[in-house]
């Protein structure tokens, strides 16, 4: 009994992580959880590490949300669009080289 304990598998742990500069940036797919405590959390991105750094997600002023688990609830999914304005993306300064 105890054999087929030990070998079984465990599956790594999962954190979530939030950065109000990546919510912000089109593209950027934001989900909603509820906690098993009946919080609801906001997240950007998961990892397998506590430290966002350590698993590759550097935006800046990132925060640990929680280790997640089956008993976590995704409420909803979505994506930020794109701007309906494309000339919101434009530099008004490389305007001006370009036309000089």
């Amino acid at each position: 009994m105890f054999l087929f304990f030990f070998m079984a598998k465990r599956t790594p742990p999962i954190y979530a992580y939030y950065s109000h500069n990546h919510a912000e940036k089109p593209g950027c797919t934001i989900s909603v959880y509820r906690t098993p405590s009946g919080r609801e959390v906001v997240v950007t991105k998961t990892g397998p590490t506590p430290d966002p750094k350590d698993s590759g997600y550097t935006y800046p002023q990132t925060i640990l949300v929680g280790r997640m688990n089956k008993k976590w609830q995704l409420l909803r999914k979505y994506k930020i669009k794109d701007p309906a304005d494309p000339e919101y993306l434009l530099d008004p300064e490389e305007e001006l080289d370009a036309a000089a």
